[in-house]
């Protein structure tokens, strides 16, 4: 028995005097994973074709077209040469952990700034004015500066309302100049009234201060 490559097929043998041939090679083993001939594969199945180059979006065009693919809707994925690294552009979204997490890109990484005043008429606790913070999941930082009567004085401030909000120490106990910075952590699905709790061991020689605050959100 003989093997035989006539018209693109394989001719395996002869039983009782019939050809048995494998027909269509390249739809054998090629077109189950990518559509085109037995030697050069043009994309991958499901896929609608290969594109000539990214043309499409007016995103990141960094480096050299390699390939790319293009999906039903246009949806479409490429592939570029960026000085020996790979990059990839598609037209849509990464997710991981089996689907159930979308992956943050920088567009999912925006900032607000809010601002509170705070009175402090002497030692102990006090609580600051509100600010809004929108729906999502975010993490705050907050700063304040009062002036002290002595290097040795202390004081905390923390955010109210958070998911997670922990005291923060000034630790310094360098000079009179009492900076301090909280941290917060936050994820609901509706708005939230947030305050600051200051507290000291001494009564600020200016008892009026601003907190500042910077909210970054990290995921819708």
């Amino acid at each position: 028995m003989a093997i035989q490559i006539k018209n693109d097929n394989v001719l395996i043998g002869h039983i009782n005097g019939l050809d048995t041939r494998v027909t269509a090679i390249e739809n054998k083993f090629v077109s189950n994973d990518f559509i085109g001939n037995s030697y050069t594969a043009s994309y991958p199945l499901g896929f609608s074709y290969k594109t000539a180059d990214a043309t499409w979006g007016n995103g990141n065009k960094i480096g050299d077209f390699i390939t790319g693919w293009s999906g039903p809707s246009n949806s479409d994925i490429a592939f570029r040469n960026n000085g020996g690294q790979l990059n990839m552009v598609i037209d849509g979204f990464l997710y991981q952990r089996e689907g159930n997490a979308r992956v943050l890109d920088t567009s999912d990484v925006t900032y607000q700034t809010f601002s509170v005043s705070i009175t402090k008429t002497g030692s102990g606790n006090h609580t600051s004015g509100a600010f809004t913070l929108p729906a999502g999941m975010w993490f705050l930082m907050g700063s304040l500066s009062f002036n002290a009567s002595s290097t040795t004085n202390k004081i905390q401030l923390k955010f109210n309302n958070l998911t997670f909000c922990p005291w923060n120490n000034d630790s310094e106990g360098g000079d009179t100049s009492k900076e301090c910075m909280c941290f917060g952590f936050h994820n609901s699905s509706s708005a939230t009234s947030v305050t600051c709790n200051c507290w000291s061991d001494f009564t600020p020689t200016s008892t009026t201060a601003t907190i500042s605050i910077v909210a970054i959100k990290l995921r819708a």
